[in-house]
């Protein structure tokens, strides 16, 4: 019996291979799969005997192959949800990244129309203290801003 996945696309059979019959039956350890039974159509079961003129090693050959056939459409089936699921993975990963640099794109312009306003504060308060010294007739002796009042 060969495992194949329920929700696969399909299952391409060489028609070398037409004459065998394909029965699905689900596993008893795995109600998600579907197995493949292949063998031949109950008319045309040959006999036990290995010398009978219908069992031939060719017969054998094609089993082999499409049993091979199967088992690699379920490992690319698998690989190609694997890749799916990591391309996913890695679009959300984007998203955040591209979600974070924006925000410190905001926070790099807040911080400099901080610093600009932080930098007019200073100026103005400077140039009101001035004023103020004026006002009551007070000179202002050093050259530095005094923090007096």
């Amino acid at each position: 019996m060969i495992p194949l996945h329920s929700d696969s696309p399909g299952l391409s059979i060489n028609p070398s291979v037409s004459r065998y019959l394909f029965t699905t039956m689900a596993h008893p350890s795995q109600m998600n799969d579907l197995f493949f039974n292949i063998s031949y159509p109950p008319e045309h079961r040959p006999n036990s005997s290995v010398y009978s003129e219908i069992f031939s090693l060719e017969d054998l050959i094609h089993r082999v192959d499409a049993s091979a056939r199967v088992a690699q459409l379920n490992t690319i089936e698998r690989l190609l949800k694997e890749n799916q699921q990591w391309e996913e993975e890695i679009s959300r990963y984007r998203r955040t990244w591209h979600g974070l640099m924006e925000l410190l794109d905001e926070a790099f312009e807040l911080a400099i129309l901080v610093r600009g306003s932080l930098e007019g504060f200073v100026h103005q308060r400077a140039i009101a203290e001035q004023e103020w010294l004026a006002f009551w007739g007070i000179s202002n002796c050093s050259s530095e801003s005094s923090t007096w009042i």
